[in-house]
């Protein structure tokens, strides 16, 4: 990285969005070559610190909402909205009006997100928790809790009742029974 680079974002582009941003706390610091849209819609606590090419971008139907101590690694996106994708009129990128669904991304005290980590709207990523790298936030992410990967995969049951479940086992010959399914089911908190 050129010196230029780091003088230019020291004393230029960071008091600029800064003084863009809806709100903003103290010792707030936006690593190198990063780029922060739609300042209006964001806010910042106390104590922030991202590293190189942040990317921040979001609507006023899905602003981004980002507590006190939060440190951002290098590469991080961070997205609110989406597109009419129910628009028919013609492509959806000549739609002049954006998506109406309302969501927020809220990160709170003490997160700290890992390099190349994605999170867009609807994710809420609780006080204390880890992000890890290259990882894809979509929704709820409990207090001081670490989350790697794609944290958004929805897991869901197969069959919508027990009698079907209980059909196949005994149609196909399982190896495994009811119970044991019905105990991983429980450890992974899927509900019928």
């Amino acid at each position: 990285m050129n010196l230029f680079a780091l003088l230019y974002n020291k004393f230029y582009y960071r008091p600029y969005i800064q003084h863009k941003l809806k709100c903003v706390g103290i010792n707030f610091r936006l690593g190198p070559q990063s780029e922060i849209k739609h300042c209006e819609n964001i806010s910042i606590g106390d104590n922030f610190f991202s590293g190189k090419q942040t990317y921040m971008s979001c609507n006023s139907n899905n602003p981004i909402v980002i507590g006190n101590n939060v440190m951002l690694g290098p590469f991080v996106t961070i997205i609110g909205g989406s597109h009419d994708y129910e628009f028919s009129d013609n492509h959806m990128r000549l739609n002049p009006v954006m998506s109406s669904k309302k969501s927020q991304i809220i990160i709170d005290d003490g997160a700290w997100i890992g390099c190349r980590t994605t999170i867009l709207s609807g994710a809420i990523i609780s006080e204390g928790s880890v992000i890890g790298a290259m990882s894809l936030i979509t929704k709820y992410i409990p207090p001081y809790t670490i989350a790697t990967g794609i944290a958004s995969c929805k897991i869901r049951r197969r069959f919508a009742d027990p009698e079907s479940l209980r059909k196949i086992i005994f149609n196909t010959k399982s190896r495994l029974n009811f119970e044991h399914i019905n105990s991983i089911y429980k450890e992974y908190n899927i509900n019928y």
